[in-house]
């Protein structure tokens, strides 16, 4: 992951990570990038991800990037306080491609947040359904490739168990079993967290 850093960014005013939106830039690099990373621009994301399968981090997770909007998701509006924004490079003409560098990356990225912050499917978005009639990206975007290339099966366990209409007894609404799921989620971001500190060192 290479750091670029962008000052267009501010608070989240406490409010937690729980989405993810995902854009295209709508250019090409590196102007897409260096525009993203200067103050005319107004704008940022957390991550633009180049079509070789380059990740760029422009703005820390827990900063506000400025990349939805005015928008709506799920009865919440301004979703730049709650959510992180990665930026595919495409022209979002619904021509050009999204080569499989790049899906692998945008991929493995999804898959490493969604078990950091503990966020729904229901929750990773493109840019056209948080911002209907203002907004496009990503056109042509292949959803059901991303979600085979991160490991659906893996992503989602604990959280499709706690949507089950099967769930066993002891996991049933108001149980205690079924409170101790958002634990073992915030626990496994936890232990995550550590593993990779200590690769660190």
């Amino acid at each position: 992951m290479i750091r670029c850093d962008s000052p267009n960014r501010s608070s989240r005013k406490g409010r937690a990570i729980d989405m993810i939106v995902v854009h295209s830039t709508a250019g090409l690099m590196p102007g897409c990038l260096t525009w993203m990373c200067s103050h005319e621009a107004e704008a940022s994301c957390h991550y633009l991800i180049s079509k070789e399968g380059k990740i760029y981090h422009l703005v820390p997770d827990d900063m506000k990037a400025w990349h939805a909007g005015r928008s709506t998701w799920q009865d919440k509006d301004n979703c730049n306080l709650y959510s992180l924004g990665i930026e595919l490079e495409n022209l979002n003409d619904g021509k050009d491609p999204y080569p499989q560098k790049q899906m692998f990356a945008l991929a493995n990225l999804i898959h490493d947040l969604v078990l950091l912050y503990g966020i729904r499917k229901t929750r990773v978005v493109g840019h056209y359904q948080i911002a209907p009639g203002r907004k496009t990206d990503p056109v042509k975007f292949d959803w059901d490739k991303l979600w085979e290339l991160a490991r659906e099966d893996i992503l989602w366990p604990l959280q499709k168990l706690s949507q089950s209409k099967d769930l066993p007894r002891e996991l049933k609404p108001q149980s205690f079993g079924a409170r101790l799921l958002p634990l073992l989620l915030r626990l496994s971001r936890l232990l995550l967290g550590f593993f990779r500190l200590s690769g660190q060192q």
